[in-house]
């Protein structure tokens, strides 16, 4: 494993000599390729970087007991002795020594713990302090506390997963299995999608008269969005860490304008900018199924800067021009899981309240982001308004973009990707809710809900009848749709609901069925993080929420005693207030015994 140190590094030697040593005017070179521009700025800029933060080969640790952090050589000292007392107390075989030395054994145990607990509180409070502004570390030292794990140890991401049945010992083969499970699996979910009756533009609303074209951004423009990157985020291949763009900023502005803009009026998106390093995570299940890791893509801090410039052009075209559905809740401003949530519920107790049955179909894509067709989405958002040089940059963001997993310290070879749009980007979900924005267009009866690609379907009627008609109808439209733009139905994760009032009697025989599948209504159903019963009434969410509260009320009283108020608080927000305050303008209103439940909790983490 290779890793940069920044032992004798100093900000302004290298930013001196980044200034001297790099060629900037082939870098603000008008005529050339942007992929000749930016290539050469990269790899001037890592030639500098070699020079002031060299590479250092890190070898494998050595098992061994690592000693607690906050105990001191004194402390370590004091130990040996309480152990060697309490070893004269075991072998003592006169009762009034024994005595003797079980007192002074236990007045010596208790002041080292007093010691270690102090020892401790002041050893965090140091940590949490140098990393203030470090989430990454702060929790990590969270972690430590909560968890009980020694520093240098941490569970291995990915352990041996099995090809064709056979397990894998070498690295290189996992990373090369990761890969290719990675890059191929659109694939193979497309081909199993049936023809459709219909053409994906038969959907599409009438063409956009206004045309979208990028805007020349400025330095100043590129300095705001320096800023408003995160740090102690990873950074994948031909990339310059959060860190050093935050420093550098004013000199880096002026070089990443320049390409920026010289890439927008080309229609070109750089090619160092299209490679991804993929980190496979585990998720759940089976360690040795590749299907249950889940692929985090590491991706270039400068290409994001470029696809951020993009994305506020184009959002804002599409806010403006009022292009995108009023219902989909997801990568837009000022709308979250919330307003999605509200929307829905609203619209169900409304109905109940009018003595209506309501009918909830929730849908679940497979592989939705990785299976988007990139000529359908490139027609689309033609029809929408990006055209001519825009249309081109997009094209060309979207193709020749390639991967590579890293496994254990090991790297696989690079393979091309041919679908879907690029994970870990910053333009990736808006292209697509771009891509299934005209879905509602395709459904008659059911009022269409989205987040992202969390799909829902909700249709009232006092006719149960009626009701299960125009759904199964809707089903029908809906698979249609699907197979049109190529995309795929997940059935077995796709759960339908009925909410009604809780005296209804249901006399008919209902069936619902979509893509020949037939699925039965479910008593309760989570949606966006909310567990939805089919009455309202919120009894089995709030059960699984006093779990959730518990449990974090036992971790800050675990952290009170070795972490700082202000740290605390943070906790606090992180794991209790979150959980408290998601939802709550819905099962907020439910009964008061339920509420009262609640508040004794809250009470209770205060206390702590």
């Amino acid at each position: 494993m290779w890793k940069r140190t920044f032992r004798n590094f100093s900000i302004d030697n290298f930013r001196n000599d980044l200034i001297q040593k790099i060629n900037w005017d082939i870098v603000f070179d008008q005529y050339s390729n942007v992929n000749e521009n930016t290539n050469y700025f990269i790899t001037e800029f890592e030639k500098v970087l070699d020079q002031h933060a060299p590479l250092k080969k890190i070898g494998k640790s050595k098992n061994r007991l690592l000693s607690l952090p906050w105990a001191t050589k004194g402390i370590t000292k004091s130990i040996k002795v309480r152990d060697k007392l309490h070893k004269k107390y075991s072998k003592s075989k006169n009762k009034i020594q024994e005595a003797l030395l079980w007192a002074r054994y236990k007045t010596y145990r208790n002041m080292i713990t007093e010691l270690l607990r102090k020892s401790k509180v002041n050893h965090y409070k140091e940590y949490f302090n140098e990393n203030t502004n470090n989430h990454k570390k702060m929790w990590e030292g969270i972690n430590q506390i909560i968890y009980n794990r020694k520093q240098g140890h941490s569970p291995k991401r990915v352990v041996n997963v099995k090809d064709n049945d056979d397990n894998l010992t070498n690295s290189k083969q996992t990373a090369e299995v990761f890969n290719n499970f990675f890059t191929t699996i659109a694939s193979n979910i497309k081909s199993k999608i049936r023809s459709s009756k219909k053409l994906f533009n038969d959907y599409l609303p009438a063409p956009n008269e206004q045309q979208f074209s990028f805007n020349p951004c400025n330095a100043n423009d590129i300095i705001k969005l320096i800023e408003s990157l995160k740090p102690g985020k990873s950074i994948g291949p031909n990339s310059i860490s959060i860190q050093l763009l935050k420093e550098l900023k004013d000199v880096l502005s002026y070089p990443l304008t320049h390409l920026f803009n010289l890439s927008l009026s080309q229609g070109i998106f750089p090619d160092a900018f299209k490679v991804a390093k993929v980190i496979p995570i585990f998720k759940s299940g089976e360690r040795t199924n590749q299907s249950n890791y889940r692929p985090i893509s590491l991706l270039s801090n400068s290409g994001k800067l470029l696809e951020k410039v993009v994305h506020i052009q184009l959002s804002d075209f599409f806010e403006h021009e009022k292009l995108l559905y009023e219902l989909q809740f997801g990568f837009r401003l000022k709308t979250s899981t919330n307003h999605a949530l509200i929307s829905i519920v609203d619209k169900i107790q409304s109905n109940l309240d009018k003595g209506l049955i309501s009918c909830g179909v929730f849908v679940d894509l497979q592989k939705a982001f990785d299976t988007v067709d990139h000529s359908i989405l490139i027609s689309k958002l033609s029809n929408y308004g990006v055209r001519g040089k825009a249309l081109i940059w997009f094209h060309s963001y979207l193709t020749d973009r390639k991967q590579f997993v890293h496994v254990n310290n090991t790297s696989s070879k690079t393979e091309f990707i041919t679908d879907g749009v690029p994970q870990g980007s910053i333009l990736g979900p808006l292209l697509f809710i771009i891509f299934i924005n005209d879905l509602h267009l395709a459904i008659p009866y059911s009022k269409v809900h989205h987040f992202a690609d969390d799909t829902n379907l909700l249709l009232s009627n006092k006719s149960l009848k009626k009701l299960t008609l125009n759904i199964n109808h809707d089903l029908t439209c809906l698979c249609e749709w699907l197979r049109s733009n190529k995309l795929a139905l997940n059935v077995s994760k796709t759960e339908v609901i009925i909410f009604k009032r809780p005296n209804t009697k249901l006399n008919y025989k209902y069936k619902f069925k979509i893509d020949g599948h037939k699925i039965d209504p479910k008593s309760t159903i989570k949606y966006l993080g909310l567990l939805l019963d089919e009455h309202l009434t919120w009894k089995p969410f709030i059960s699984k929420l006093k779990t959730k509260l518990t449990r974090a009320i036992g971790i800050i009283s675990k952290l009170r005693h070795s972490t700082p108020l202000p740290f605390l608080k943070t906790v606090y927000h992180a794991l209790f207030g979150s959980h408290l305050n998601y939802g709550c303008q819905l099962w907020g209103l439910s009964s008061e015994t339920h509420t009262n439940s609640i508040q004794k909790l809250q009470n209770r983490a205060l206390r702590k």
